[in-house]
C-alpha cells in the first residue's frame, strides 16, 4: 500500500518529536539528540541549508518611527557565527510619535501601518515567532513623564494584539541612553566587520580584540548624542557613569559610552535659541538668522516664533551655539583621536545637504564643518525665506562643529567617516537592538524546563503538520524554524 509523500513526512516528524521527548533530560541540553536522525531527507536536506527568521525593531525617534525589519538566518555548519544578517527592511513614517503626545491613538495608527508593512515581508507562518519590540529615545525622554506613558500604553496595546511575538518584558519603552549607544556602536561594529576577530576566535585574547574594535560611534539624534567606543587603555580618573562592561560572544569589553540628553540637533535649537532670548519676549530671535527671516517652527506640539538679527553672521552665530555646548557639560573623551571616527544620524544628513559627502557618505575632516557653517552663515536669498532646511542649516552646521570641537575637543583636521548605510544596511542602533532581542528570546526558549511533555507543547506541532497537506514547502520551513528555537544560542551583549 502506497502512502502519501507528505503523510509519511508528518509521521516521521511527529515519531522525532515524541522520541526527543521520552528522555528525562531536556532534549535540547543533550549532544546526542539530533533532528536529522530521524528526518526524512528532504528535510535533512532543509536543516542543512539556512534557516530564516525575523525581528522587528521600531525606533520611535523625536523626528520619524521607523520599522528596521531585519532577516537572519542559521547555518547549523556553522557554530562560531550565531546568526547572520542578510536583509534589511526600512520603513519610515514622518513626524515622531512624540508629536502625537495630546493624540496617543494617532500614535497608535502610525504602528499599525508600520506592522502592516511588516507582513508583507515576513511569512504568514513565521509571525508568531518573529519579536517585536518598539523603542522610544530622545523625544520621548524630553516629554513630561505622564505624556510619555500614556504613548507607551497605547502603543503596548497595538503590539500586544498583534500577529507577531511579545514577549514577557514591556514590547514598548522608553530606551535608556546608554544602551542607543552601545547599540549602535555594536551595528557600526559588526557592519565594519570589526567583530569578525571575535567570532573567528573564541579564545581571542582581550588585546588582540581590542585592538581590532577601533571604531568609534558617534551618533546624532533629534534629541541626544551618542559617543561609544573601546578604550585602548584604562581611565581610573574618568566618572564611572561613562564606563559600561558588556559581554560580547563570551568576551568581557570595557566600553566608554555617553548620552548627551539634549544635544540632539532639534532639542539643541530650542536650547541655542533659549539661551539668546530676550527676556519678556515672545519672539525668538538669533544671530543665526538673517534679519529678514521669520517664521513659525513646530517641535513635539510646540511653536516657536523665530526671527533674525541685523548682526547676522558666522561669528556671532558661533558665539550663541558655544554657549549651549559649555552649558551641555560636553566631556573630552580619552584618546579618541587616535581611533577612527565614524558619525552617522543627523551628522551625515547635515553634511549630505551641505554637499560635503555624496549618498554613499565619505571621508571629511572636521574643517569641511566649519566651512560649510561659514557658508551656510552667509546665505541671504530668498529660499532661506521658503526652505526650511535652508534656513536652519546656518545654526545646526554650527552646532555640528562646535560640539565636535569644543565639546570633543577634536582638532580641525581630524578625519570623520560619515556614514548613512553599510553593506547596505542602516547604520543605527537597530541592529544592536534587534541582535539583543533574539539573544532575550532565545534565552528564555532554551533554559525552559521541557522535561514533562504537556498537550499544549504538542499542540503547536500538529496544527504545522495540518498545514503540511496543503503546503510542504512552507511547511518545512515552519517546523525547522520550531526546531531551531530550542538550540540556537546567541550571544549575550548586555549583562
Amino acid at each position: 500500500m502506497h502512502y502519501p509523500k507528505h503523510l509519511l513526512t508528518v509521521v516521521l516528524l511527529l515519531t522525532c518529536a515524541f522520541r526527543a521527548f521520552e528522555t528525562e533530560e531536556a532534549p535540547f541540553d543533550s549532544e546526542r539528540y539530533e533532528i536529522k536522525s530521524c528526518l526524512s531527507s528532504d528535510l535533512e536536506e532543509h536543516e542543512r541549508s539556512s534557516c530564516r527568521f525575523y525581528v522587528l525593531v521600531i525606533d520611535a525617534g523625536s523626528t520619524g518611527t521607523r520599522l528596521e525589519l531585519f532577516e537572519f538566518s542559521h547555518d547549523p555548519r556553522n557554530a562560531a557565527v550565531p546568526c547572520k544578517l542578510e536583509k534589511e527592511k526600512f520603513v519610515e513614517r514622518k513626524p515622531g510619535l512624540s508629536a502625537y503626545a495630546s493624540s496617543p491613538h494617532k500614535a497608535a495608527l502610525v504602528v499599525t501601518e508600520l506592522l502592516d508593512e511588516a507582513k508583507k515581508s515576513v511569512p504568514k507562518l513565521l509571525w508568531g515567532h518573529s519579536p517585536v519590540s518598539l523603542k522610544a529615545t530622545a523625544g520621548f525622554r524630553l516629554l513630561p513623564v505622564a505624556s510619555a506613558g500614556r504613548l507607551l500604553r497605547e502603543v503596548e496595546r497595538v503590539l500586544r494584539s498583534s500577529p507577531f511575538l511579545t514577549g514577557d518584558e514591556p514590547a514598548a519603552s522608553l530606551m535608556d541612553g546608554t544602551d542607543e549607544g552601545i547599540y549602535g556602536w555594536f551595528t557600526l561594529s559588526y557592519l565594519l566587520s570589526h567583530l569578525d576577530v571575535v567570532l573567528g576566535n573564541r579564545e581571542a585574547l582581550s588585546a588582540a580584540i581590542n585592538r581590532d574594535l577601533v571604531a568609534v560611534a558617534l551618533d546624532l539624534g533629534g534629541g541626544s548624542t551618542q559617543i561609544t567606543f573601546v578604550p585602548q587603555h584604562s581611565f581610573p580618573i574618568l566618572p564611572t557613569s561613562f564606563m559600561k562592561e558588556i559581554w560580547l560572544f563570551g568576551h568581557r569589553l570595557q566600553l566608554y559610552t555617553h548620552s548627551y540628553l539634549g544635544n540632539g540637533v532639534m532639542a539643541s535649537r530650542i536650547r541655542v535659541l533659549e539661551l539668546a532670548r530676550e527676556a519678556g519676549k515672545d519672539v525668538f530671535r538669533s544671530t543665526c538668522f538673517p534679519r529678514t527671516v521669520s517664521f513659525v517652527w513646530g517641535f513635539q506640539g510646540k511653536e516657536y516664533q523665530i526671527s533674525g538679527k541685523e548682526n547676522y553672521s558666522y561669528s556671532a552665530c558661533y558665539d550663541e551655539v558655544r554657549r549651549h555646548v559649555d552649558t551641555s557639560n560636553v566631556q573630552k573623551p580619552p584618546e579618541i583621536s587616535s581611533h577612527d571616527l565614524y558619525a552617522f544620524g543627523y551628522f551625515f544628513d547635515l553634511a549630505l545637504r551641505a554637499n560635503m559627502v555624496e549618498e554613499q557618505g565619505g571621508m571629511v575632516e572636521l574643517e569641511d564643518f566649519l566651512l560649510a557653517a561659514r557658508r551656510a552663515c552667509s546665505r541671504y536669498t530668498d529660499t532661506l525665506t521658503s526652505d526650511d532646511l535652508l534656513r536652519w542649516q546656518c545654526l545646526d552646521l554650527t552646532y555640528v562643529y562646535s560640539l565636535l570641537k569644543d565639546g570633543y575637543k577634536l582638532p580641525n583636521r581630524q578625519r570623520i567617516s560619515l556614514i548613512k548605510k553599510l553593506r547596505g544596511m542602516e547604520t543605527s542602533w537597530a541592529l544592536g537592538a534587534a541582535y539583543h532581542l533574539l539573544n532575550t528570546y532565545h534565552e528564555a526558549r532554551v533554559t525552559r524546563p521541557v522535561t514533562n511533555l504537556r498537550l499544549w507543547q504538542i499542540y503547536p506541532l500538529i496544527d504545522l503538520c495540518t498545514v503540511c497537506l496543503f503546503d510542504l514547502k512552507r511547511f518545512v520551513s515552519a517546523c525547522a524554524y520550531e526546531w531551531l528555537q530550542g538550540f540556537i544560542s546567541l550571544f549575550n551583549m548586555l549583562h
